[in-house]
């Protein structure tokens, strides 16, 4: 099928008009079961990367926002990519495998990096498209009239991406918009004010995509994939600790966490982080059980990422401790 393939090269240019508004394109709620992985990258040069916070939360020469999921397994139960504003669907791609391109069998995605997507135009010159979708799962045709919150499909892991998420652009005048800093301006941090998104989005410099429970100390693959962030875990497991599945971590950041369990305190401590990690920063502390069993009940987590000494992540998790595995 036919998809409008949007010009990669164009640079962005300030836009006076606020209108019209835009919605997030995935069925979820930020910082609970999706998050923004990577801004839009507002420095035009190479090697350098700026977003609209004037921190450095993209890529160099990203130009668009990244919606991501939290796990594989969020994308292979479904997640619905929606119309961020009406408008009539431009062009659609679909049929490309989801694989990430970091896998040895996945195939060349060299002029079709987007993967499945959609572009929908809204008029005026406003332009949206949706990249990264599932296989199969676009439900729209190309000339169809969409509502705002209009399914169009499902976060995917097609094209040239290694993680399940929408990599959605925002163009006016076939120049590409940084939704949160239409004008471009040299300021930062800016309010709610100045940005194109009908919600208040929060601006979050890193944090923890996932934390949890363990019995036993976890492997990212299956952190990543579908790991259990609260199992019932039997009182003879080998040991009890919190992990922090972490993005954006940087070096010198502080990951503190404390475990409360049935009979109260439990255990507490922290680790200093030694380099900067984009996606794949997994902690873990805790206890290894020595003779006795874990008391049965009830055991809270939390944890919090700390940045020159502020707090910009807080997570708390409750499991369950149960019989001992025979």
């Amino acid at each position: 099928m036919r998809f409008a393939v949007l010009p990669l090269a164009l640079m962005a240019s300030a836009v006076g008009a606020k209108e019209p508004l835009f919605d997030v394109p995935l069925d979820c709620t930020l910082g609970q079961d999706c998050y923004i992985n990577d801004y839009f990258d507002r420095d035009a040069g190479e090697g350098a990367v700026l977003d609209y916070a004037c921190n450095d939360v993209t890529r160099d020469n990203h130009r668009g926002v990244d919606f991501a999921l939290l796990n594989l397994q969020q994308m292979r139960d479904g997640v619905d990519v929606i119309a961020m504003a009406p408008g009539t669907v431009r062009g659609i791609r679909d049929g490309l495998p989801d694989i990430a391109n970091t896998d040895p069998n996945a195939p060349n995605t060299a002029g079709q990096e987007c993967g499945n997507g959609v572009a929908i135009d809204h008029g005026g010159g406003w332009i949206t498209q949706y990249c990264h979708l599932k296989k199969d799962s676009i439900s729209v045709a190309e000339g169809q009239r969409v509502a705002m919150g209009a399914v169009l499909g499902e976060v995917g892991l097609s094209g040239a991406t290694n993680y399940p998420h929408v990599h959605l652009s925002l163009f006016k005048d076939r120049q590409r918009v940084d939704p949160f800093n239409p004008d471009m301006t040299a300021q930062c941090n800016l309010s709610s004010e100045n940005d194109l998104w009908l919600r208040d989005i929060p601006y979050q410099p890193g944090g923890f995509v996932r934390i949890g429970l363990a019995g036993v100390p976890p492997v990212f693959a299956d952190v990543r994939d579908d790991l259990d962030a609260t199992p019932i875990i039997p009182a003879n497991a080998p040991a009890m600790v919190a992990w922090a599945h972490g993005y954006t971590v940087k070096t010198g950041d502080v990951v503190w966490a404390e475990i409360i369990g049935p009979d109260g305190p439990f255990w507490s401590g922290q680790t200093t982080l030694e380099r900067d990690r984009k996606f794949a920063s997994l902690n873990y502390m805790g206890r290894r059980r020595r003779d006795d069993l874990w008391a049965e009940g009830t055991y809270t987590a939390t944890m919090r990422l700390i940045r020159n000494g502020t707090v910009i992540e807080e997570k708390t998790v409750t499991t369950i401790v149960g019989p001992p595995d025979p």
